[in-house]
């Protein structure tokens, strides 16, 4: 899933939602992983995305989180069964040769496909210990949309900072 930035855009708390998350899982395969990219950046506030990661940590038993590149937002990686991640070699041997071709576009000059997966990838795995937020939060819901409800926090928080 590659929902469309910014995250307060009506109607793309449907893709962040528990209920989605409820409706994708029986469509997984067996050790399937739903992999859903989230903008996470300067212009996110925290409070969304702690609904959003709450979301995904309500709705799945495994999930692994991985910076994007240039640090431009969060690969989620969720599954009812624990997710196995390769070495680098094991990665690339998988890789179809169009993956390969996308991937060499990102690939700094002179550096292999394999370093870039080892330095670029799977090095910037972010432990979900350092990113989890507290359980009592809201999360996003159908019926709650939080991330969409956003002009209040921003102007009550503008206010308090005058």
């Amino acid at each position: 899933l590659d929902p469309p930035p910014p995250v307060e855009t009506a109607g793309s708390s449907l893709l962040y939602a528990e209920e989605f998350y409820t409706l994708a899982k029986p469509r997984l395969a067996e050790g399937g992983i739903v992999h859903q990219w989230f903008p996470d950046g300067i212009d996110v506030e925290p409070a969304i995305r702690d609904a959003v990661l709450r979301a995904v940590r309500r709705s799945f038993p495994h999930v692994r989180v991985f910076r994007s590149l240039h640090g431009q937002g969060l690969h989620l990686l969720c599954s009812l069964h624990p997710i196995e991640v390769p070495d680098a070699d094991a990665f690339v041997a998988r890789l179809p040769e169009a993956a390969r071709r996308d991937l060499m576009e990102w690939q700094p000059a002179g550096a292999s496909i394999r370093e870039f997966v080892a330095t670029q990838i799977l090095a910037k795995e972010i432990p979900l210990e350092s990113l989890w937020p507290p359980q009592d939060g809201p999360s996003i819901r159908d019926d709650r949309p939080f991330n969409e409800y956003f002009l209040l926090r921003r102007l009550r928080a503008h206010l308090a900072a005058d």
